[in-house]
């Protein structure tokens, strides 16, 4: 799918995960959180189909619509406080869209195992972004920024994994 057909927000995505994939990471699995209508899955099926795609929906009726919309079972239901259990598989990528509050729900989905995660839409304001920028640098992630909607305050960001939290526990320097 050429980048010229996409919406800015798809756009950004696909430029951030061809970066990764051109950075030698070795992206084999997608786990999306929050995965709304299954627009990602199509994305990812025409411009990375070797990738495997998972997606969980916030509620059964999501996940049901996903199913049907993309003629794809594996989107599923779980509960913010079920994920651990299916998210520490190997998961390559982490694709988090960002609902209510990006300081909760960063805080209840990243975890230290995801080496890379793109967050493709969060509402950064004078009023949050340094609360939610230093609560990803504290779980050992950097970032970078791609704008989306300068109206809105609308960023997508791409994270890497810059330390693990249990090295930052053991490394007596900090």
């Amino acid at each position: 799918m050429p980048v010229a057909e996409l919406s800015v927000e798809h756009e950004k995505f696909v430029r951030a995960l061809n970066q990764m994939i051109k950075s030698g990471k070795n992206i084999q699995r997608i786990i999306h959180i929050n995965c709304g209508t299954g627009s990602y899955y199509k994305l990812c099926r025409k411009s990375f189909p070797d990738i495997e795609y998972i997606g969980y929906a916030s509620s059964e009726e999501s996940r049901d619509a996903c199913r049907s919309n993309c003629d794809h079972a594996s989107f599923f239901h779980r509960d913010y406080d079920t994920l651990d259990e299916v998210l520490w598989m190997d998961t390559d990528l982490l694709v988090l869209s960002i609902e209510n509050d990006p300081i909760v729900e960063t805080g209840q989905v990243l975890g230290p195992n995801f080496p890379n995660v793109i967050i493709p839409k969060i509402k950064l304001s004078q009023e949050n972004q340094e609360e939610v920028l230093n609560s990803l640098m504290e779980k050992g992630y950097e970032y970078i920024f791609y704008l989306v909607d300068s109206e809105k305050s609308l960023f997508s960001l791409s994270l890497s994994r810059i330390f693990v939290l249990k090295d930052k526990e053991d490394d007596k320097s900090f």
